[in-house]
């Protein structure tokens, strides 16, 4: 089994981070 992050998956946990700091920092 490969582990290999997707370009996707990178995107969206990063969207993910950026909007749970917004969240955060309101």
């Amino acid at each position: 089994m490969e582990h290999e992050i997707s370009t996707e998956t990178f995107y969206a946990l990063k969207n993910m981070l950026i909007t749970v700091q917004t969240m955060v920092s309101k």
